[in-house]
């Protein structure tokens, strides 16, 4: 299924497959991507076997059932199949509600395929069950609704999600990128094959939706890159939140960096960046400026390295010329006091030791390797 690709694809080039210990990916999701394929990819194929089925059997009765009665018993031989794939249908979108209740939101990835591919298929099917019984042709349509709610509900939970991730969660101690940026990506780099489906959900059965409103394929692509804007912002709201609970005030900048960095370079590759634009076209732009706003900031921590090897409080030098004996200076035999001696070995002592720290710290910052 290509879903499971995508899906799996953004778990491996994931920071997280090979986190460092006490950091790891969570393996719920890992252990959902697994899950999706079998059972999807089987129902699609029952929906596609169906209507082939119900075509074949209508064009087989046309030779052989009068037409007064060919609607009727039509409608009887196809009652207990589409009654099954009903269910089936149904059964998804139950275990779909369960995973949005838990926030195991990538299992609810599962059901985008089954909606695009049975949007797709839909309007064979009224062809087909045209003069049916009006319980008979609105079965496939009041679950695809189903389906499409639960969609839309799990959307908007996401980014609620998103909102409620507490602050001090699983906070990374060397600043790199946070597991909610991560679990972030992984989710929505899928949902890009399924934009115009699951747009198509957010304004059928949203928060603000529009039922009645006519949707097409540039409503509901429009309508997900708005929501992908949300996303990001409620993402770089709590990440920014959360780089307040450092009590280094250095690591701040150094967080942000790598979750901005890791964001944009995602978005861009995957092609989430390009639907975005749709709706925002400044949105790549603002990474670019916050990525260099927070390398700024960062630069400001070495500010105390060059405090003490300019020596800018009490320059040894500058004291040394503005001594009586400045002929004593340009000696090539004088010697320093063992007070001056020391005091050159506590700057560079401090200066060293500050710098080793400033390295390490540099050292998780994935856009300064470059």
């Amino acid at each position: 299924l290509h879903l499971k690709k995508k899906a799996q694809t953004a778990l491996l080039q994931s920071p997280f497959e090979q986190a460092s210990k006490g950091h790891r990916r969570q393996g719920s999701y890992n252990d959902s991507v697994e899950n999706l394929d079998v059972e999807v990819e089987i129902y699609i194929t029952q929906l596609s076997a169906l209507l082939k089925l119900m075509q074949s059997e209508a064009q087989l009765m046309s030779c052989i059932i009068p037409d007064k009665n060919r609607r009727t018993v039509f409608d009887g031989i196809v009652q207990q199949s589409l009654d099954s794939v009903v269910s089936e249908g149904e059964m998804l979108a139950t275990q779909a509600k369960k995973s949005i209740n838990k926030h195991e939101f990538m299992s609810v990835l599962s059901i985008f395929p089954v909606v695009k591919h049975l949007r797709s298929i839909k309007p064979d099917f009224d062809y087909t069950l045209e003069g049916c019984s009006t319980p008979t042709r609105s079965k496939l349509a009041s679950m695809l609704s189903t389906l499409g709610s639960t969609g839309a509900k799990a959307l908007e939970d996401f980014i609620e999600s998103i909102k409620n991730d507490p602050e001090r969660a699983s906070m990374p101690k060397d600043g790199t990128v946070h597991e909610l940026t991560n679990r972030t990506i992984i989710f929505l780099e899928p949902l890009l094959d399924y934009s115009e489906t699951a747009g198509a959900m957010l304004l059928m059965h949203g928060e603000q939706a529009a039922p009645s409103e006519a949707v097409d394929a540039k409503k509901s692509k429009m309508k997900f890159a708005d929501y992908m804007t949300k996303v990001l912002s409620a993402l770089g709201l709590n990440l920014s939140n959360k780089s307040e609970t450092y009590n280094d005030p250095t690591l701040r900048p150094v967080f942000m960096l790598n979750n901005y960095n890791y964001i944009l370079k995602s978005i861009t590759r995957s092609g989430l960046l390009n639907l975005i634009h749709l709706c925002n076209k400044d949105v790549g732009q603002y990474y670019e400026d916050q990525i260099h706003e927070q390398k700024r900031l960062y630069s400001e921590s070495w500010s105390k390295v060059l405090h003490y090897i300019l020596e800018i409080d009490e320059p040894l030098s500058q004291q040394r010329l503005m001594m009586p004996d400045v002929k004593r200076l340009m000696m090539p035999d004088v010697k320093l006091k063992d007070k001056e001696k020391q005091n050159i070995k506590d700057k560079f002592s401090v200066s060293k030791n500050y710098l080793e720290i400033r390295l390490s710290l540099s050292g998780n910052i994935n856009l300064f390797k470059q």
